[in-house]
């Protein structure tokens, strides 16, 4: 197989079959991140959330999980306005609605207007979860 454009055959190593991108100086064994997109370099802008996106996201059980896959969809192009969050305690709310620019709400209300759903709870947690949204998911087929 022939380098495309750009591209030039990996160094040594173990697997010395791979092609790089020819702008990444050789570094011994490839990285993960420059095999899974060869094109991709550190340069490029992070791609962003299309803009015709209306679609609301709601992040339930907003603890250090929830609020870093929050602050990765707000770094990747999510407007603030679109995202949802649940808490347990009104004062963690306040912070992330401080910090973020996102509304806290309830957990029905995220379900009743939230498109998707992202339950960010502990295992043991996630029953007692279920049960509070059961009333508010559509049936299913």
């Amino acid at each position: 197989m022939a380098p495309r454009d750009g591209m030039r055959k990996g160094g040594g190593g173990e697997n010395p079959g791979w092609y790089l991108p020819t702008d990444i100086p050789p570094t011994g064994r490839p990285t993960p991140t420059r095999l899974r997109d060869a094109r991709m370099t550190r340069d490029d802008p992070p791609r962003r959330a299309p803009t015709a996106m209306t679609q609301k996201v709601a992040v339930l059980g907003t603890g250090k999980i929830g609020e870093a896959l929050l602050s990765g969809m707000i770094r990747s192009g999510w407007p603030p306005a679109d995202l949802l969050v649940t808490t347990r305690r009104q004062e963690r709310a306040e912070e992330l609605r401080t910090r973020h620019g996102v509304t806290p709400v309830s957990n029905q209300e995220a379900a009743k207007t939230a498109d998707t759903l992202i339950l960010t709870v502990k295992p043991q947690d996630m029953g007692v979860l279920l049960d509070e949204l059961a009333p508010t998911s559509p049936p299913t087929a």
